[in-house]
């Protein structure tokens, strides 16, 4: 746990806009919870629905509207031969102009 990525997350909460309900809230701060100090984190998608109280569709909604608003990041991880594997997660904890460049798409 990095308590950057918490302090940044619990701050990031209040610029998201007011429709924006629980869920993306709550998987915001547990994916904060689950960083290190680069913002980088690897919970799986069951996990997360579990510790959040729902289903995993409902945690990969909420995701996207984290990626939606510049606050996530997701990462295909592929083995070797090209095959997607898992993800891993980046918050842009700390770094305006990186916060700015997830928004456009661009690289992290």
């Amino acid at each position: 746990m990095s308590m950057r990525a918490m302090a940044w997350a619990r701050e990031a909460m209040a610029a998201l806009p007011a429709d924006v309900n629980a869920t993306p809230r709550l998987t915001l701060l547990l994916l904060a919870d689950f960083a290190n100090e680069q913002g980088i984190c690897w919970p799986t998608v069951s996990r997360l629905a579990n510790e959040v109280g729902c289903t995993p569709r409902t945690v990969q909604r909420a995701m996207e509207v984290l990626v939606e608003q510049g606050m996530l990041k997701v990462v295909p991880r592929k083995v070797e031969t090209g095959r997607q594997v898992s993800n891993f997660y980046l918050l842009p904890i700390g770094n305006k102009s990186r916060k700015r460049q997830m928004r456009a798409g661009g690289e992290a």
